[in-house]
């Protein structure tokens, strides 16, 4: 029997329960990149002058909503395009598309990590 997940609802999770809701995050979020990235080809060969530009611009923007929304609707907090949060006691566990699990980050290396646009906080992390 499939298991019933609860939605609407900001809670924090458990590793065990970030990881138990992560495929439903990726399967969601693979389908929204995989129909972003194939609008984004077509927007590559298109000038910006042209109207199907905005249209498809106007679409690849639908996508991204869509996808904020239903990960928005599993509790979630969507922090960037196709990455993902989940509010911890202590902090929060992060995916983003391509990664195989969650990271946990506590309060303090959030904020660090918000300080930062991309990379690595390993070393930041190891000084704490």
């Amino acid at each position: 029997m499939a298991e019933i997940i609860r939605i609407l609802r900001p809670r924090q999770f458990t590793e065990e329960e970030a990881e138990h809701l992560l495929p439903a995050v990726k399967r969601i979020t693979w389908r929204a990149s995989t129909d972003a990235e194939k609008i984004t080809e077509q927007l590559k060969f298109i000038p910006r002058n042209e109207p199907i530009f905005d249209r498809l611009s106007a679409e690849l923007d639908l996508v991204i909503r869509r996808w904020a929304i239903k990960i928005s609707k599993l509790g979630l907090k969507p922090s960037g395009i196709w990455i993902v949060e989940f509010e911890a006691k202590d902090g929060v566990y992060t995916w983003r598309l391509g990664d195989d699990h969650v990271s946990y980050f506590s309060a303090r290396s959030s904020q660090l990590a918000e300080s930062k646009k991309d990379g690595d906080y390993t070393d930041e992390l190891n000084k704490s």
